[in-house]
């Protein structure tokens, strides 16, 4: 059987080396990995160094992912012309309820407030 990739022996121990992706280096803080297997027989060696490969490819994976959110739903044209007609019915609504209701135009009164005229005013603004 081929040995995999980044196989060694260390020692009577094997190892496998994982080299992490470049993106992925700051989250690791390393360039590599040396993972010990535990074992010194031959032929469980290829299936622990698999399986630890494949681990740390799902956990690449997961950072990933963790790192570059994807958005779950793309804006198409379409769903930018619903939602802005969501938007635009009730503004349009509410803009002419306000143009035909004299109350929210003159701020709730029906005429205008009759002007008093106090005498005593301007001298109030001089104090």
């Amino acid at each position: 059987m081929a040995k995999p990739p980044g196989l060694f022996l260390r020692g009577a121990r094997w190892c496998v080396r994982i080299i992490i992706p470049r993106d992925l280096t700051e989250v690791y803080g390393k360039t590599r990995a040396d993972i010990a297997l535990n074992t010194s027989d031959r032929p469980e060696v290829g299936l622990l160094a698999t399986l630890k490969r494949t681990e740390w490819g799902a956990d690449f994976e997961a950072k990933r992912s963790a790192l570059n959110p994807v958005l779950a739903v793309a804006i198409t044209s379409e769903v930018g012309a619903v939602l802005s007609d969501l938007i635009r019915a009730p503004v349009l609504a509410d803009d002419e309820r306000v143009r035909h209701d004299v109350r929210l135009l003159t701020g709730g009164r029906l005429t205008a407030a009759p002007r008093r005229h106090d005498p005593l005013s301007a001298l109030r603004l001089v104090e």
